[in-house]
């Protein structure tokens, strides 16, 4: 696919999209001049194409990464022409930029996705943690309200009713809550039986 250019239209790209002299994932190849693409059987299938966009020589130039072919860098002439040595070199030269680019950039996008995966991986051991403190917290409460039923269980050994709603009271206190406050309806009254709070004074 093209990926940029200069002076050509959409109907050439069109036209020649995925054409390539070697194949991709080629190792090292080499450049490839074209003096007169009129002349050359090969490029038959485009040569109307060539010749509306006015196109009568051409050099494809290999994009090497890791040894590999992966792209094309392409020149184009208006007239028959055959590329010096230098002009290929220098052309040789400008692909290897293109090619390191285009690593550069594949390796960012590779070290972004492992950092939003890595991203990923800790905010899902952050969840997991949390999950498991609400669990243990669970846990705890579970225990301390098994440990309170078991205290509250000894104390109620009273006939008296009243003083067993008063260590109720002061169980819960300060266990589950600052202040502690036991109401009953007797009577059609409603009557305060029990009163506990983490400052003493303040029952009174």
């Amino acid at each position: 696919r093209f990926k940029a250019w200069r002076g050509l239209s959409d109907e050439y790209r069109g036209a020649v999209e995925g054409h390539t002299p070697g194949s991709p994932g080629q190792p090292s190849p080499t450049p490839i001049a074209v003096s007169d693409v009129t002349a050359d059987a090969e490029l038959a299938p485009y040569h109307a194409t060539f010749a509306r966009e006015n196109i009568r020589a051409l050099a494809f130039i290999p994009l090497v990464s890791g040894g590999r072919t992966i792209g094309k860098f392409m020149l184009y002439w208006s007239e028959p022409r055959t590329p010096s040595a230098q002009v290929l070199e220098a052309a040789v030269v400008l692909g290897a930029l293109v090619a390191l680019a285009v690593d550069r950039a594949q390796q960012n996008a590779q070290m972004l996705e492992q950092q939003q995966r890595m991203e990923a991986a800790l905010q899902h051991e952050a969840s997991a943690r949390e999950r498991l403190t609400r669990l243990q917290t669970t846990v705890l409460k579970t225990a301390d309200r098994a440990a309170f039923l078991s205290e509250a269980s000894a104390r109620l050994s009273s006939l008296d009713y009243e003083k067993n709603l008063e260590a109720i009271a002061n169980l819960a206190v300060p266990q589950f809550a600052d202040w502690c406050v036991v109401d009953l309806v007797e009577a059609g009254e409603l009557r305060r039986l029990a009163v506990a709070h983490t400052e003493p004074a303040k029952v009174e």
